[in-house]
């Protein structure tokens, strides 16, 4: 079974401002809606789906799909030395 979904969520992050124009422009910035994506990853079941902000998403260029390749090596070696 594959869930899919959209949900939007505001983050608040708490700091130190040092003047009325760095408060106005973080409010500013708070006030952008940031999206998460519901993820399943193929092949993993599904007590790991997530949701992700997009700022954790990686494009699909080659070097990212390089990365993804060695890390789903790395997982099915991990799992047979642990057989």
């Amino acid at each position: 079974k594959t869930i899919y979904g959209v949900q939007q969520q505001k983050q608040i992050k708490i700091t130190s401002v040092q003047s009325k124009e760095q408060l106005e422009e973080m409010i500013q910035m708070e006030a952008q809606p940031m999206w998460h994506y519901f993820v399943h990853y193929t092949g993993w079941n599904v007590k790991w789906d997530r949701w992700i902000s997009e700022s954790d998403l990686y494009e699909p260029t080659d070097s990212t799909k390089r990365f993804a390749k060695r890390l789903a090596e790395t997982v099915k070696a991990i799992k047979q030395e642990l057989r």
